[in-house]
C-alpha cells in the first residue's frame, strides 16, 4: 500500500514544477489518503531559525497568516519534529494541550480531530497533518512518512541540471553570466554579495523567503556555482 503511494507521489513530482498548495492538496487526497487527513500544513526552515508557512490544504489561509512564523525554540509538534528529526504523533486533544501547553495561546486552533502528525522534510522543513482517524503504530507508517518528507525536501531543494554540453568549469569561464540574470535576480545577487541571508533578502525586497530561495538556486545555476561561497570568491578575485 505505502509503496504504491510513494510511486504515485514520485510520478506527480516528475511531471514538473507544481504550486506548493497543489502539492499539499495531492498529499492529502492521494499520498496520505489511508490516514484520512483533513488538512495539511507545510513550513520551511528559514535561515533565522523559524518555521515559515509555505503551503497548506484544508486550513483557512487567513488562519495560517494569523499564526505567522514559529521559532524552533517554541515547544510544538512541528518544532519537536525538526529538532529530533522524527515523526511526532499526538493521539488526543487533551494530550496535545498537555504536552504542548503553548498551543493554548495560539488562536483558532482546530480541535475537531482524532490525531495529528508531524513528519520531517529535512533539511527543508516539516509537514503537519490533522487526521480523522487514529494512525497505526507500525514502523512501516513511520518509514513511509519519512520517505515522503525526504522526497518533498528534494523537490523543493533540487538544483536544475545544467543545459548544453559544456562542463561546469567551462561555463564559469565563459564571460559575464550576470548579464543573463533577470532584474530581480541581479538585485538578489547584489544583496548576496553583501552577505545578506535569504531571510534578510526577503525582508529587504518584500518577497517570501521561499521565492528568494528559488531565485538563489536559479542564480547558482546561471553562474555555474555551487553556492554563496563560490560567488563571494569570484567577486573577490574580480
Amino acid at each position: 500500500m505505502y509503496l504504491k503511494r510513494v510511486a504515485g507521489l514520485a510520478h506527480f513530482l516528475a511531471e514538473g514544477e507544481k504550486p506548493s498548495d497543489e502539492l499539499a492538496k495531492f498529499l492529502v487526497l492521494k499520498t496520505f489518503a489511508e490516514l484520512s487527513p483533513t488538512a495539511l500544513y507545510v513550513a520551511e526552515i528559514s535561515d533565522d531559525g523559524y518555521l515559515s508557512p509555505i503551503a497548506g490544504f484544508g486550513f483557512d489561509k487567513l488562519t495560517i497568516a494569523q499564526w505567522g512564523r514559529f521559532p524552533l525554540s517554541m515547544h510544538l509538534p512541528i518544532t519537536e519534529c525538526v529538532r529530533k528529526d522524527e515523526c511526532v504523533i499526538v493521539r488526543s486533544v487533551d494530550d496535545f494541550f498537555t504536552f504542548y501547553p503553548i498551543t493554548r495561546e495560539i488562536e483558532n486552533i482546530n480541535t475537531d480531530w482524532e490525531a495529528v502528525m508531524a513528519f520531517p522534510m529535512l533539511p527543508y522543513g516539516v509537514g503537519f497533518m490533522i487526521l480523522d482517524k487514529q494512525p497505526d503504530d507500525s514502523e512501516d507508517l513511520i518509514y513511509f512518512a519519512r520517505a515522503v518528507g525526504a522526497m518533498i525536501a528534494l523537490h523543493f531543494l533540487k538544483v536544475p541540471v545544467y543545459e548544453g554540453s559544456k562542463s561546469k568549469k567551462e561555463k564559469k569561464g565563459s564571460g559575464n553570466q550576470t548579464l543573463d540574470l533577470t532584474e530581480r535576480q541581479k538585485v538578489v545577487h547584489q544583496l548576496m554579495l553583501k552577505g545578506f541571508t535569504n531571510g534578510q533578502i526577503a525582508t529587504e525586497l518584500g518577497y517570501s523567503e521561499s521565492l528568494i530561495r528559488q531565485e538563489t538556486i536559479q542564480i547558482f545555476r546561471i553562474l555555474g556555482v555551487s553556492g554563496r561561497k563560490e560567488i563571494l570568491m569570484a567577486e573577490s578575485k574580480g
